[in-house]
Order: structure tokens, then sequence, then C-alpha cells
């Protein structure tokens, strides 16, 4: 398995994953939408701004051509303080527990400090429901709030001084 950036992989083996056929959502939908109820789908059009934005980093675990996982970060510029948003961490079913996920957040947190190194906090949210605090935990992150009307959390991780 290999870790690839966005921008590095083959234009083939990204038009594969993006392919719609037969009524069925896109190898990349499928897996943006394996960790949620929501149905999300992933458009060539979103993809061509992410590989041309300045504030983001996408990574794909892809192992024989076939798409293992995804993880994509978005630098956050704000008033005090910058800091990169993790929207996603998403890894084949199949593959779970077996290191891709700790890889993809790896090489993310890295990428986002080596790309913007005026950042000073990662930041993410999930739902204690998908069990991801541990997970996360691992790599520094903290519970930081609960925020009312739903079960999110804010998990954050500081790197420099944040101003709020």
């Amino acid at each position: 398995m290999e870790i690839i950036a966005l921008q590095e992989l083959s234009k083939e083996l990204l038009a594969s994953f993006l392919l719609e056929e037969d009524g069925q959502k896109s190898i990349l939908s499928q897996l943006a939408s394996s960790q949620t109820k929501n149905d999300r789908t992933v458009t060539p059009e979103r993809v061509a701004y992410i590989l041309q934005s300045e504030d983001h980093i996408m990574f794909l675990a892809v192992e024989d051509d076939a798409l293992l996982g995804m993880t994509l970060g978005q630098r956050v510029t704000g008033i005090n303080n910058s800091y990169m948003y993790i929207h996603d961490v998403v890894v084949e079913a199949g593959v779970r527990g077996g290191g891709v996920g700790s890889k993809l957040v790896t090489l993310l947190l890295e990428a986002g400090k080596q790309k913007w190194p005026e950042i000073v906090r990662f930041q993410l949210t999930s739902r204690p429901s998908r069990g991801t605090g541990p997970f996360f935990a691992k790599f520094g992150f903290r519970a930081r709030t609960k925020e009312s009307g739903d079960e999110t959390i804010v998990y954050v991780r500081d790197i420099g001084e944040y101003t709020s």
C-alpha cells in the first residue's frame, strides 16, 4: 500500500475512482459515504477544485489500483490564527484496524505543518458514536467542546499558541 497525494495520482487512476457506471456512485463517493449516514458525492468538479486549491491537502491510500482510504485537510485562516481542519479520514471497511488510517493521518499532519508553517492547531469534529476519540487521541488530539443540540465533539491538537 502507498499513500499518494491527490496531485501525484495518475489522471487515469483518478478518473477510475471518479467513474460512475450503471447508476452506481463512483468508488471515491462510495468511500466518502461509507463511514457516515450521509450520502456523499465526490464530483470531478470538487476534486478539480481541491487540486487547484492552495488551502487543501488530500491523500489517498492505494494498493494495486484499489482505493483503500482517503483524508482531506484544509487551511482555515482567521483573524488571530490559522489552523488545519481535517474534513475526512475514511478507510475501507475491510482494512480498518490495519494502520491505513494512522498512516493517512500522520502524513496529513506532517504535510499540513510543512505546507502551512503558520498554522497553530489541527482541528476536526466527530461524534462519539463513531468511536473515533481513542483513534485521534493517539495523535495528541483532545476533546474541546460538546456543541449543544447534537453529540458532535470538536477535537483539537495545538501545535502553537492559539489565540481566541
